[in-house]
C-alpha cells in the first residue's frame, strides 16, 4: 500500500494535539517548522519594522516621518511616543568634537547647546561646557610665557591654576622653563669671573646634565692649544717633537698626524733663494748635486702646482739693475743685441729695449760720454748750493747753466725755482750757514746774533762764532 505524506497543514495539525508531546519533539521538527513560517510569510509580506529602528531610517535622513509614523502605528506605537523615539537616536558629535567645531566658529552656542543634550548631558551641566570650550595656557607653556617676559609670574601661576597646579608646584615649573648657558660657555663665564664654581655647578644640573660629570667639566676650564699652533710653534722651535706630540694629543691628534701637520706648516726657499743657496755650496738633504731636483722640490712643497717649474726654473739668475746694463753697454762689454735681450728678459717692453740698448751701445760719445755728464750733473749741483748761500748772483748762475747746455727759457725756470727753495732754506740756515750770510753781507751783526742765539748760542759764544772762520 502506497505511503501518503502529511501536507504541513495536516502535520501542524496533528502537533497541537497536546503541548507536552510537542515539547519533547520540538528540537527535532524545528526546521521544518521554521520553512513552514519562512513560506507563511513569503505569502504575507506584512511583518512591520520595530520603532526604533523605523525611528533611526527616520533620525538618519533615509525616511520621512510621515513613513516612519506609520511604520510605527503597526506595532501599536503612537506618532508622541514614536517622536520621542526619534530624539533618543537623533544623535550629535561627542563633546570633543563640538568643542572643536566651536573653536573653528563652525557652530554657535546653540548648537553646542544642542549637542550637547543629545549626548545625555543634563542641561545644569551646558553653561559650564560652553565657558570651558576657551583652552587655557599648559602648565609647562604658562611657565615657558613667563621666562620668556610674556606674562608676569602672577598671571603664569593663575594660569597654571586653572590647569590644577598649585602655586608651590607652578613656581617649580617656572624654575623648570628654559634653559641655563650651556656648559663651555659657562666655563667662558668661569674663567673670565662672571661667575664662581658654585654657580658653575648649578648651570651644570640645571641644564640635564648629570652633575656626577661637573668636575670634569671644571677639568677643561683651561685652554689647550690647537694641534695646528703647536705644529707651528714646533716648526719654529718653540718647542721639541716629544712635547708637540703630548699637547697635540691633547687636542686628538696622533702622532702620526703631528708630523703631518708639522710637515704642512711653514714654505721652502723660493726657487731663486735655493738657486742662490746652490750656487754657494748648500745642498738640500737627500738631492745631493742635483739642482734642478733640488728646486723642483722647493716648487712642491710650496702652494705653486708643479707644472709651473719650468717658468721658474727659468727665473732662477738674477740680472743685473738698468744702471749697471748701461754702464756695461756703454763701455763696450755688451754689444747692443746682448743689451736688448737682457733688458727684454728683465720684463722691459721690447720697443723701450730697443731703443735703450741702441743709445746706451751706440750713442754719440760712448763711454766717454758719461764722465762728461758726471760733470755737468757736479756743476749743476754747485751752481744750484751756491745760489741759495748768496755766493753767487743771478747772472752767474745763469752764466754756469749755459755751460751745461741749459737753455735760456729752461735756465728762467731753474732760476725761478731756486728763488722759491731760497726763501725756505733761510728759514732754516744752519750756524755755519749764518756765518757765511755774515761774511758775504747779506746779514748785519744783530741779526747774524740773533739768528744764533735762536739756535742756543749765548750772545758771546754767537759774536766769537761770526768772527771765526
Amino acid at each position: 500500500m502506497a505511503t501518503r505524506l502529511l501536507t504541513p497543514i495536516s502535520f501542524v495539525g496533528g502537533i497541537a494535539i497536546g503541548t507536552g508531546v510537542g515539547n519533547a519533539v520540538g528540537g527535532a521538527i524545528e526546521p521544518v517548522v521554521q520553512d513552514l513560517k519562512n513560506r507563511t510569510w513569503a505569502l504575507q509580506l506584512t511583518m512591520p519594522l520595530a520603532a526604533v529602528e523605523a525611528a533611526q531610517l527616520v533620525a538618519s535622513g533615509e525616511r520621512d516621518l510621515a513613513w516612519g509614523v506609520d511604520e510605527a502605528s503597526n506595532v501599536g506605537v503612537s506618532p508622541d511616543r514614536f517622536g520621542a523615539l526619534v530624539d533618543m537616536v537623533d544623535t550629535a558629535p561627542d563633546l570633543s568634537t563640538l568643542y572643536d567645531l566651536a573653536h573653528r566658529g563652525l557652530i554657535g552656542e546653540a548648537a553646542f547647546r544642542e549637542g550637547a543634550r543629545k549626548g545625555t548631558i543634563e542641561a545644569e551641566w551646558l553653561d559650564a561646557l560652553w565657558a570651558a570650550r576657551v583652552r587655557r595656557l599648559s602648565p609647562a607653556e604658562a611657565a615657558n610665557a613667563w621666562q620668556q617676559g610674556f606674562l608676569t609670574e602672577q598671571s603664569a601661576e593663575d594660569e597654571a591654576a586653572h590647569s590644577g597646579v598649585p602655586a608651590g608646584l607652578a613656581a617649580i615649573q617656572r624654575e623648570l622653563a628654559g634653559l641655563p648657558p650651556g656648559a663651555m660657555d659657562g666655563l667662558t663665564m668661569l674663567r673670565r669671573g662672571i661667575i664662581d664654581e658654585a654657580r658653575y655647578a648649578q648651570i651644570v644640573r640645571e641644564g640635564h646634565t648629570k652633575t656626577k660629570y661637573t668636575d670634569d667639566l671644571l677639568a677643561l676650564r683651561s685652554h689647550i692649544l690647537p694641534g695646528r699652533e703647536v705644529a707651528g710653534l714646533w716648526l719654529r722651535g718653540w718647542m721639541d717633537e716629544p712635547e708637540a706630540k703630548r699637547l697635540g694629543a691633547l687636542d686628538g691628534w696622533e702622532p702620526a698626524e703631528m708630523e703631518r701637520l708639522y710637515q704642512n706648516r711653514g714654505r721652502p726657499a723660493t726657487v731663486r733663494q735655493a738657486h742662490i743657496g746652490f750656487a754657494r755650496g748648500g745642498r738640500l738633504p737627500g738631492f745631493g748635486n742635483d739642482e734642478q731636483a733640488t728646486l723642483r722640490r722647493a716648487v712642491e712643497q710650496s702652494n705653486i702646482r708643479t707644472e709651473w717649474f719650468d717658468i721658474l726654473y727659468a727665473q732662477r739668475f738674477t740680472y743685473p739693475s738698468a744702471f749697471v746694463i748701461r754702464a756695461l753697454a756703454s763701455d763696450g762689454t755688451f754689444d747692443q743685441a746682448l743689451t736688448e735681450t737682457i733688458l727684454i728678459e728683465s720684463g722691459w717692453k721690447p720697443e723701450w729695449a730697443a731703443l735703450a740698448s741702441a743709445k746706451w751701445a751706440g750713442g754719440a760719445g760712448g763711454a766717454s760720454e758719461k764722465w762728461a755728464d758726471r760733470a755737468r750733473s757736479r756743476l749743476f749741483t754747485v751752481a744750484h748750493n751756491e745760489y741759495l748761500d748768496g755766493s753767487i748772483d743771478e747772472a752767474q748762475a745763469r752764466s754756469l747753466l749755459a755751460a751745461i747746455g741749459v737753455l735760456a727759457d729752461e735756465q728762467t725756470t731753474i732760476i725761478g725755482l731756486w728763488e722759491a727753495e731760497r726763501g725756505i732754506s733761510r728759514l732754516e740756515l744752519t750756524p755755519t750757514q749764518i756765518r757765511k750770510a755774515y761774511k758775504k753781507a747779506l746779514y748785519d751783526l744783530p741779526t747774524a746774533l740773533a739768528e744764533l742765539e735762536e739756535r742756543g748760542m749765548t750772545p758771546e759764544d754767537a759774536d766769537t762764532f761770526l768772527q771765526s772762520g
